[in-house]
C-alpha cells in the first residue's frame, strides 16, 4: 500500500483498538464524573477536545492526544471512527463499526443506559467464562467475578460471590492506568508500531478485568479482548477491501462475503527435539540443554509469528492465540495474501528441513475462510433463500432477550481438522510438486560436507559434524555441532533474561558481526535466511532493527511502567539455580554421587555467576542429612510430572454452545495460558517448598516439570487445587496428570514417556485423575491417601523396631493378592487371614509390650486402625487398592544410604 493508504490503514486499526476506551472511563469512575455516551467520551479523550482539552475539566488527560503523531494517522478520521463506531461513518468508519460488531455480535439491542449502571452505583465485574462451560456434567451455580486489578497471575483468580465492583476498587486502577502508564509512554524514538504495541500491552494489563458489556448474561468478555479482536478484524477488513478495490460502504456492510482467513500453525516434532538430548547424558548438562531447547522452540514460534505478521503488514492483535507450539492468526482473504503465505511457508519449511533435517516441521494451513455471518449467526441464512438485505434486517430483529449465537467455533473446528490432515504431508511444499519429488531436497549435502574435511561427529548429539568448540570449555577444540553449541550458550544466558527482542537484520551487519566472534560471546541468534533474529536481554533496551520486545515476566515484577514497544508475554521458565559457588553448599554435601562433579568445576571457574541445578542436584534435594555425615536419609530420585486439561477441544467446541465468539475465545485461551505460564512461574519462584522444581515446559494447556520426587507429588496436589479454583470449581473443566519417579541419570526422554504413559492411564480411567507409582486415583482419593501416608510414615519413623521395613514390604504382597482376588482369583482372598495373623504376631504382640503408654496409645489409634482398614477391605476398598502409593512413598522417604554406596 502507498503512503496515504498506510496512514489510513493505521488510523483504522488504532481507532478499533481505542474505540471503547470511553467504557473504561465509565466503568472505573461512574458517569457523573465522565458524563455522556462512551463513544463521545472516547472520541474526545483521543482527540483532546472538550473536557479533555488543555482548559477542560480533565485537562490532565490531554497529553495522551499529543502522543498520537500526525504522520501516523489522520486524526480527524480517528476521532470520527471512535465517535460514530455504533453507526458507521464513511467507509473507514464503517470498517471500525463492523469490526466492533463482529467482535461481540451477541450483544442485546441496547442503548447506553441499558448496560451501564447509574452514577456511583455498583458495576458488574467481569464474569469468568469458565463458569459457563457446560457439556453435560454438573455446572457450578455459584456467582463468580474478577477483582478490578492489574493483570498478575496470583491476583487473577475469580472470587466467589463477587457480584459488583465499587469505586474504591476501580479508581486506583484508573489512576495507575493513566498516571503511571499511559501518560508515561516514552516517545523519544516515535514509531507507530512501537506505540501500538505499547498500547496493546497496557490495555492487556489494565483492561483484562473489566467487562465489555455489563449485562450479567454477557459480562464474560473483557474490554481488552474485545478491543484486541476488533483491531484485528479492522486490519483484515481494510486490507481485504483495499486489495479487492472495494473500499465502499456498501461492500464493507456485506456480511455474506468470505473476507477473512484463519492461519493456523502447529510446530510438529517438539517433544522429540527437546527430549532426544537424553542421548547425551554422558556428556553432561542435560538440565541446561532441556531449558535451552524448550526456550528455543518457544522463541522459534514467536519469530515465525512475527515474520508472518511483519510480511503481511498485520498488527500484533491479529495473533489471536499462540501457545503450546501452536498459533492462530486472523488475516484478509485475498489472493495476494495467500501467495505471500505460500512463499513464507515454503521458505520456513525449507529452512527447518535444512537446519534440523526434518526433526522439526511447521504444519501451516490457511484454507479456513470466514464471512461476517460466521461471527454471530447460528445459520447461514443465505442458504435458506433469504436475501442479504432481508438477512441484515433479520439479525437486527433477533430476540433481544437472548444473546446471539455464532458459527466461529465451526470455523475453528475446520482449521483444527485441516492442521491434523497437514501432519500427513509434512514438508510437502519443499519435497514435491504435483506428485513429482524434489530428490535433491531429500539430501543433506550442506549439513554433512564437513565430514569430507575430516571433522568428527558432534560429541553431544553424535548426529551432525562437530564444527564448534564447547562454549564452557577452556580450549578451542571443535567438539560440538551448531545446534548443540547454541543450546549451551542460550542455556547460560537464560538465567538472567528478562526480555526477548525479535528483530530483522536487513543489512546483514549484525550477522557479519556475530559470525566474526567466538560462539560463547554471541548474544544474537538467527532464524531463516532473511535476517530474523532473537536477542535475550537482561534489561530493557531498544535497538533500531528490533520488531518487537517481549517482557518475559509477570506484570507484578515490573517496577517501571510498560516500556515503549513492549509486548507482555507470560513465560513459565523457572529453573532452580545456585546464586554463586560455596564450598559449604548443603546439596553438594548431600549428593550421593562420589564422582567428580562437572557442575562444581564450572562454578569454581565463575564463582559469582548463577548456575543451574543438575538433575543430580534436584534429586539430592529429596534427601536429608543424618547424624552421621557419611549417610543420608531418603532416596535421591526425581519426579517427572506431566499434566494437561481434560477435554480441551470439547470445552471450546461444546462447552459454550454457539456462544463462542472470537472475543470469548481470546478471553478463555488467554486465561488458560495465564495459569500455565504466569501462575506456574510465580508459584515456583515465590514458594520456598517448590524452589527445586524445574520447568521443562508449561504453557497453553499442559506442562512438564522435573523436581525432587516427593515435592513433585505434593506440588501436583497444589496444582490441581489451584486450577480448580482458577476455573470456578467447574466439574466440566478438570486436570489429569501422571508422575514418573526415576533415577536422576535416567534418560529424560524415557522418563517423560513414562509420565506420558501414566497421564494416559489417568485419562483412560475417567480423567480428573493422577497416576503415580503405577496406580491411578482421583484427586480427592490422593488427598485422603496423603493423610494415611503421613500416619504410615510417622509410624515407620517412630516405631522402626516394630513397623519394620520387612513388614511394609509384605504389605505390597497382600496388596498384590487383593488385586488378584478382585480380578477373579478367589484363592488370593486368603490374604485377609494371612494379613490378620501377620499384624497380630508382628505388631499387636510387640506394641502390647511397650511401656510408654502415650506412644502405645498413638500406635493403636493410628497404625492399628490403618491396618484394620486394610485387611477388612469392605471398610475402605480404595485404600487397599491404592496401597502401593503409601508403601512406596514411605520406603523412598525413609531409606538410609551411604554416600557413594548402597543402603
Amino acid at each position: 500500500m502507498d503512503k496515504t493508504q498506510k496512514r489510513e490503514y493505521q488510523t483504522v486499526i488504532l481507532a478499533a483498538l481505542l474505540h471503547d476506551i470511553g467504557k473504561f472511563l465509565h466503568r472505573v469512575t461512574g458517569i457523573e464524573e465522565f458524563s455522556g455516551k462512551h463513544q463521545v467520551l472516547g472520541a474526545n479523550f483521543v482527540s483532546g477536545k472538550d473536557e479533555f482539552s488543555q482548559n477542560g475539566k480533565h485537562s490532565q488527560l490531554h497529553p495522551f492526544s499529543k502522543m498520537i503523531q500526525d504522520d501516523w494517522v489522520d486524526k480527524d478520521k480517528l476521532e470520527q471512527c471512535i465517535r460514530k463506531h455504533h453507526s458507521g461513518y464513511r467507509y473507514w468508519g464503517w470498517i471500525v463499526h463492523k469490526a466492533d460488531s463482529y467482535s461481540t455480535k451477541e450483544r442485546f439491542n441496547e442503548e447506553e443506559g441499558v448496560t451501564t449502571y447509574p452514577p456511583k452505583g455498583a458495576m458488574i465485574p467481569l464474569k469468568p467464562a469458565f463458569a459457563s462451560v457446560d457439556f453435560g456434567r454438573t455446572a457450578e451455580t455459584k456467582v463468580f467475578g474478577y477483582n478490578a486489578t492489574q493483570l498478575d497471575s496470583f491476583g487473577s483468580f475469580p472470587k466467589e460471590q463477587k457480584d459488583k465492583l465499587i469505586e474504591e476498587e476501580t479508581s486506583p486502577l484508573f489512576s495507575s492506568f493513566i498516571k503511571d502508564e499511559l501518560l508515561q509512554v516514552d516517545l523519544k524514538e516515535p514509531a507507530f508500531d512501537k506505540f501500538y504495541n505499547t498500547l496493546h500491552s497496557i490495555f492487556e494489563k489494565y483492561l483484562w478485568c473489566l467487562p465489555c458489556h455489563t449485562h450479567p448474561s454477557i459480562a464474560d468478555v473483557s474490554i481488552f479482548d474485545h478491543l484486541k479482536s476488533s483491531s484485528a478484524i479492522a486490519a483484515c477488513l481494510y486490507q481485504y477491501h483495499m486489495f479487492t478495490n472495494t473500499l465502499t460502504v456498501s461492500s464493507i456492510r456485506r456480511d455474506d462475503e468470505k473476507k477473512f482467513i484463519l492461519i493456523g500453525g502447529d510446530l510438529s516434532g517438539i517433544q522429540k527435539y527437546i527430549y532426544q538430548i537424553s542421548a547425551i547424558t554422558s556428556e553432561g548438562g542435560v538440565a541446561k540443554r532441556l531449558r535451552a531447547r524448550s526456550f528455543f522452540i518457544s522463541a522459534l514460534l514467536e519469530v515465525i509469528i512475527s515474520k508472518i505478521l511483519s510480511e503481511l503488514d498485520l498488527p500484533v492483535s491479529c495473533n489471536l492465540v499462540s501457545a503450546g507450539g501452536k498459533f492462530i492468526i486472523l488475516a484478509p482473504n485475498v489472493k495476494e495474501i495467500k501467495e505471500q503465505l505460500n512463499n513464507l511457508y515454503c521458505e520456513i519449511s525449507d529452512w527447518l528441513l535444512r537446519e534440523f533435517s526434518g526433526e522439526l516441521c511447521l504444519i501451516m494451513d490457511w484454507s479456513t475462510e470466514i464471512k461476517g455471518d460466521d461471527f454471530y449467526r447460528k445459520k447461514d441464512i443465505s442458504e435458506e433463500g433469504i436475501s442479504y438485505e432481508e438477512g441484515e434486517k433479520y439479525c437486527e430483529e433477533d430476540d433481544p432477550a437472548k444473546p446471539r449465537e455464532c458459527n466461529f467455533r465451526d470455523r475453528l473446528d475446520e482449521l483444527y481438522h485441516a492442521l491434523e490432515y497437514g501432519k500427513l504431508t509434512k514438508f510437502k511444499s519443499v519435497l514435491s510438486d504435483n506428485g513429482n519429488w524434489y530428490e535433491e531436497n531429500f539430501k543433506r549435502k550442506e549439513r554433512y560436507e564437513s565430514y569430507g574435511k575430516g571433522i568428527n561427529d558432534c560429541r553431544s548429539c553424535k548426529k551432525f559434524p562437530a564444527e564448534y568448540n564447547d562454549p564452557h570449555a577452556q580450549n578451542d577444540e571443535k567438539v560440538l555441532c551448531k545446534q548443540c553449541a547454541t543450546d549451551k550458550v542460550i542455556g547460560r544466558k537464560l538465567l538472567d533474561t528478562e526480555y526477548l527482542a525479535i528483530g530483522k537484520d536487513i543489512n546483514k551487519n549484525r550477522i557479519t558481526s556475530m559470525n566474526s566472534i567466538p560462539i560463547r560471546e554471541r548474544d544474537t541468534f538467527f532464524f531463516f535466511n532473511d535476517g530474523y533474529f532473537i536477542k535475550p536481554l537482561k534489561d530493557y533496551s531498544w535497538e533500531t532493527n528490533f520488531i518487537q520486545l517481549q517482557r518475559l515476566r509477570d506484570h507484578k515484577d515490573e517496577e517501571k511502567p510498560v516500556a515503549i514497544g513492549t509486548v507482555h508475554r507470560f513465560l513459565a521458565n523457572y529453573t532452580p539455580f545456585f546464586k554463586n559457588y560455596s564450598e559449604d553448599e548443603p546439596l553438594c554435601k548431600l549428593c550421593k554421587e562420589n564422582r567428580p562433579c562437572d557442575q562444581i568445576e564450572m562454578m569454581k571457574r565463575s564463582k559469582s555467576e548463577k548456575n543451574l541445578y543438575t538433575f543430580s542436584c534436584i534429586a539430592a534435594a529429596s534427601s536429608e542429612p543424618t547424624d552421621k555425615p557419611e549417610y543420608y536419609k531418603g532416596s535421591q530420585l526425581i519426579g517427572v510430572l506431566k499434566a494437561d486439561i481434560d477435554n480441551l477441544g470439547l470445552i471450546f467446541s461444546e462447552g459454550l454452545g454457539n456462544r463462542l465468539t472470537i472475543s470469548r475465545y481470546l478471553t478463555m485461551s488467554r486465561m488458560f495460558d495465564l495459569f500455565f505460564s504466569g501462575w506456574l512461574y510465580r508459584i515456583l519462584n515465590e514458594t520456598r517448598d517448590y524452589h527445586e522444581i524445574y520447568t521443562v515446559y508449561s504453557g497453553g494447556d499442559d506442562l512438564v516439570l522435573v523436581g525432587p520426587w516427593e515435592k513433585i507429588i505434593n506440588f501436583s496436589q497444589k496444582l490441581n487445587e489451584e486450577f480448580r479454583r482458577f476455573t470456578c470449581e467447574n466439574e466440566n473443566i478438570t486436570l489429569s496428570a501422571g508422575i514418573a519417579v526415576v533415577q536422576p541419570n535416567y534418560p529424560i526422554s524415557a522418563a517423560v514417556n513414562l509420565a506420558d504413559k501414566y497421564l494416559e492411564m489417568s485419562k483412560t480411567a475417567g480423567k480428573n485423575r493422577i497416576t503415580l507409582f503405577d496406580t491411578t486415583v482421583t484427586w480427592s482419593e490422593l488427598k485422603s491417601l496423603l493423610k494415611y501416608k503421613d500416619i504410615l510414615n510417622k509410624g515407620y519413623e517412630d516405631f522402626s523396631d516394630i513397623l519394620t521395613t520387612q513388614f511394609i514390604h509384605r504389605l505390597l504382597t497382600y496388596h498384590k493378592m487383593y488385586l488378584d482376588s478382585k480380578a477373579g482369583d478367589i484363592a488370593k482372598l486368603i490374604f485377609h487371614s494371612h494379613m490378620h495373623y501377620d499384624i497380630r504376631r508382628n505388631l499387636t504382640e510387640r506394641i502390647d509390650k511397650l511401656e510408654d503408654e502415650t506412644k502405645k496409645k498413638w500406635f493403636n489409634e493410628n497404625i492399628q486402625q490403618l491396618m484394620l482398614r486394610l485387611y477388612q477391605t469392605p471398610v475402605d476398598v480404595g485404600l487397599m487398592g491404592n496401597l502401593k502409593i503409601l508403601v512406596y512413598w514411605t520406603l523412598y522417604k525413609n531409606r538410609i544410604y551411604r554416600k557413594g554406596g548402597g543402603e
